[in-house]
């Protein structure tokens, strides 16, 4: 009945939406809403068309030095963070890489695989320095664990982009000091909004909704909708429910045998579209285990 407003039945405990904290991302589900909170150098901006990178963040591609090991990105200018209103330079880009780097949680990869330093040659300006030539590097830098933070944000709720100070004991739970530090800071960034992008979040309550409202100070187009709510539903035939009768505006879970209901319904329709999400068989080939598989 709101059509500045969109609900989303989605299963948002349990696992599925773990945190929104970039730099702790790693999941599939809860990209939905973070790819609209956060940005990256560059995106896709159609997922049917992976293969069409553009520039987000980014003035333009990135520029290759003849050897193809330097790489210079420069930036958009004039774009302001969440809450804070601090605009955006170089020195943040290095702060959110660094972090991601230096947590060691599983999309660290990113910040530590592909280039061995970033430097700030001004601050509308970034410089990789190149592990080995990549045609490839506009492709790693649309990764949502790469996206950018708001660095002054980010240190007063605790983060903090340093190294780590000490090694842990194999087989000890004790952890360096910084990292323990980022740990805790998680659950603060989780409630607060330390990106650029079109909407910042509003409420992160995994066990009821998270809710993102339309920044008005966005430096792109302003976005269709006022507000966009992901209620937790678990249940599929509860999500479906919620769509007939009009608590919910879409739903992500669809029983395979629902979908002709749901398809002779007049007021309903299925979307069909690409995910990240894969299911598999897996068979064991070894007969005393496989049986004759």
């Amino acid at each position: 009945a709101d059509a500045t407003t969109l609900v989303i039945a989605d299963a948002l405990s349990g696992g599925a939406w773990l945190t929104a904290d970039p730099a702790w991302f790693y999941e599939i589900s809860s990209a939905a809403m973070l790819n609209v909170v956060y940005e990256c150098l560059y995106h896709v901006p159609d997922g049917a068309n992976a293969t069409d990178i553009q520039p987000l963040l980014a003035e333009g591609p990135p520029e290759f030095s003849e050897d193809g090991l330097t790489v210079t990105v420069k930036l958009k200018q004039g774009v302001k963070f969440h809450t804070s209103g601090n605009v955006m330079t170089a020195a943040d880009w290095i702060f959110s890489f660094n972090r991601c780097k230096n947590i060691g949680y599983q999309p660290s990869f990113l910040a530590i695989d592909y280039w061995t330093n970033v430097e700030a040659v001004d601050d509308a300006t970034l410089k990789f320095t190149l592990a080995s030539p990549n045609a490839a590097l506009a492709a790693v830098l649309t990764s949502l664990p790469l996206a950018v933070t708001d660095s002054k944000a980010v240190m007063a709720l605790g983060g903090t982009d340093a190294a780590p100070s000490t090694t842990p004991v194999e087989g000890s739970d004790d952890k360096a000091p910084e990292v323990t530090a980022n740990e805790e800071a998680k659950a603060l960034i989780d409630a607060a909004s330390v990106g650029t992008g079109p909407y910042k979040l509003v409420q992160w309550d995994v066990n009821s909704e998270c809710i993102i409202e339309r920044n008005a100070d966005y430096w792109g187009e302003a976005p269709k909708l006022e507000r966009i709510i992901w209620r937790n539903v678990l249940e599929p035939n509860a999500q479906l429910q919620a769509v007939q009768v009009g608590e919910v505006d879409m739903a992500y879970a669809l029983q395979v045998d629902q979908i002709e209901t749901v398809k002779s319904d007049p007021n309903l329709q299925v979307i069909n579209g690409p995910t990240l999400a894969i299911s598999y068989i897996g068979l064991n080939t070894r007969e005393e285990k496989g049986g004759p598989l």
